[in-house]
């Protein structure tokens, strides 16, 4: 199970472990192909994030069980805030993992964040969404 830390200046890390599935789901609405469905999502970030906090949210991902090695791939964290607005952020991947920073804007609410991966081969995945909470600082 992971657990939550901190990188150099004490910035927190949440570490979402994916498992993705490469089976088709929905071919109609995701014509590029492989696509959907994760066998497990393990997260550390449950705990509510504070409006203006920086973060750096981390993946682990696996494809159909193995360690899924996505370098010279792509990826994304996508984040819909409590209004509806989407937040896109490109991540970095190197042989520390796939990294986003980010500073945690208003609003406050409930939010979701999904990853969109795609490794050199062309293969794409999307983790399911995983809510979250987003408070002001008292």
């Amino acid at each position: 199970m992971p657990s939550s830390s901190s990188s150099a200046g004490l910035r927190p890390v949440i570490l979402d472990t994916v498992d993705f599935d490469a089976v088709v789901v929905d071919a109609v609405n995701f014509p590029q192909g492989t696509l959907l469905m994760n066998l497990g999502i393990v997260t550390t970030g449950l705990v509510p994030l504070t409006i203006n906090s920086l973060m750096t949210f981390q993946l682990d991902p696996y494809l159909d069980g193995l360690p899924w090695d996505l370098s010279g791939g792509s990826a994304v964290l996508r984040m819909i805030d409590a209004s509806g607005v989407t937040h896109t952020s490109s991540a970095s991947i190197s042989a520390a993992g796939v990294i986003v920073n980010f500073t945690v804007p208003a609003p406050a609410g409930a939010w979701t964040r999904a990853w969109d991966v795609t490794d050199v081969s062309g293969r794409r995945q999307v983790s399911r969404p995983i809510a979250f909470a987003v408070v002001a600082s008292p």
